[in-house]
């Protein structure tokens, strides 16, 4: 069964055009066809209907297959676009590539043209299938874009929304520790027989005081969870300053910093070459500030302590590394510990748990990347990759 395929020949001898036709009848097609031999009349084949394909002579009396080129270019069309010509150098072919079209072939062998028109169907068709899924790809980031935009809204709402019954409770809770001081007093003033004062301590002191610590306890925790999420929420919601980093001098920024912690810790910090990126500076010097806290945050009390900070290009991306030789990370904490408030050890040090959390929201609005590489004992390697930008 012939395979139908609507082709534009762009030709000035109606012989040459029939003698096409009939070759790509001669291979299993079935083509539905226009001649044009002029601008004008191009232009007005092109806006009239969908192609599969053009087919062009190299020149012509009153047009050129490289104005065709250009008209088919212009109107933003991805068609396969093949020269045949009778008389055409290797110069001009090359040119005629170099300008987009796609192949060429010769008159004189005719019989290239078939397997020509397929690949370059076949290849057209890949094109599109590119298209489509990157489309489909745009799409579908530009909808998780929105939906995290609203969940961070909601997210700063809630959080915002109960900060002020929070401050409430733990008003009315010093309120309560006030008016208990004020009991223990009269306890100790009033004339009060000795079995009822000995009962009213305890209720004071033990089953009072112990249910407002806990109340105490509690609105603290949710204090800092609520500090949490107003800090992430935060995040989604800044605006993105994108501009040309040299990293070699952030990263003197960020050591600097941590300079006395790191001298008062006996750890070496040192920085190899890093290579240039694009992104917003002050958001990428709090991922490498919150990588450097944390590996300063769980060294090896056993050795002293080493942070290496490294970077290279790895195909579209760069990719930096902040490596310590501390106490490393078991292989089913690995994931968790870029959650929100997750920690390798809480009883190790303070903190809210939100630091490679920040990291890792950070990375995704600049459309990069984090992950670990870990063993127990030996330390962590904490990568950071983002994209490569046209400067």
């Amino acid at each position: 069964m012939s395979e139908p395929i609507r082709v534009l020949i762009v030709e000035d001898s109606e012989d040459d055009a029939v003698l096409t036709l009939l070759e790509l009848r001669r291979n299993g097609y079935e083509p539905t066809s226009e001649r044009v031999d002029s601008a004008e009349a191009m232009s007005a084949a092109l806006d009239r209907q969908t192609w599969d394909l053009i087919i062009a002579d190299y020149a012509m009396p009153r047009f050129s297959m490289s104005t065709a080129l250009t008209m088919v270019q212009e109107k933003g069309l991805d068609l396969p676009f093949i020269v045949v010509s009778g008389a055409i150098g290797e110069e001009a072919a090359v040119a005629a590539m170099r300008a987009g079209a796609h192949d060429y072939v010769m008159k004189g062998n005719i019989a290239r043209l078939a397997p020509a028109v397929e690949r370059e169907l076949r290849e057209a068709e890949m094109r599109r299938e590119r298209r489509r899924a990157e489309q489909e790809r745009e799409r579908l980031l530009a909808d998780l874009e929105d939906k995290s935009k609203e969940l961070g809204q909601l997210l700063f709402i809630s959080a915002h929304d109960l900060q002020e019954p929070l401050v409430n409770i733990q008003g009315f809770a010093r309120e309560l520790e006030l008016s208990l001081q004020k009991m223990r007093l009269s306890l100790e003033e009033e004339d009060i027989p000795p079995a009822v004062k000995e009962k009213l301590a305890v209720t004071i002191d033990e089953d009072i005081t112990d249910s407002l610590n806990y109340i105490l306890a509690s609105t603290s925790k949710i204090d800092t969870l609520l500090t949490g999420l107003l800090k992430v929420s935060r995040l989604g919601r800044a605006t993105l300053n994108i501009e040309k980093l040299n990293m070699k001098d952030l990263m003197a920024e960020v050591v600097d910093d941590f300079e006395f912690q790191a001298r008062e810790a006996g750890v070496k910090l040192e920085v190899g070459r890093l290579p240039q990126c694009q992104g917003d500076r002050a958001q990428l010097n709090q991922v490498f500030s919150n990588l450097i806290g944390n590996a300063l945050k769980y060294l090896d009390p056993e050795r002293p302590g080493i942070i290496l900070i490294s970077g290279k290009k790895e195909d579209s991306n760069v990719v930096y590394t902040v490596e310590d030789n501390g106490i490393g990370i078991a292989p089913q904490h690995q994931e968790t510990v870029f959650q929100i408030f997750q920690r390798v050890d809480p009883t190790a040090s303070s903190g809210e748990g939100l630091g490679l959390t920040i990291v890792r929201r950070i990375l995704e609005r600049h459309g990069g990347k984090t992950w670990l590489e870990s063993e127990p004992g030996r330390g962590s390697r904490f990568h950071v990759s983002l994209p490569i930008r046209d400067w």
